[in-house]
């Protein structure tokens, strides 16, 4: 069974959303929140780090991350 549970009295008067929007929107927040959330994190990891080898700190932190964003959906799903 797909959807909204019959057993919610809100779902029968609960329009449903349009793909189309549903999808753009995902793809605008994401587009959006991803980079900014990655500069966030970049900028916060190189002030815990201090005045060390962050280049290659940086470098092991973005492979785990994209590591992570491959490897997460496969076990995930």
């Amino acid at each position: 069974m797909v959807g909204c549970p019959l057993s919610y009295d809100w779902c029968a008067t609960t329009p449903r959303t349009n793909e189309v929007v549903f999808i753009g929107s995902i793809i605008i927040a994401l587009g959006i929140g991803f980079p900014i959330t990655g500069i966030s994190l970049d900028i916060l990891f190189s002030k815990i780090l201090g005045p060390i080898q962050q280049g290659t700190m940086q470098g092991v932190y973005s492979g785990c991350g994209i590591g992570l964003q491959i490897i997460g959906p496969i076990f995930l799903s």
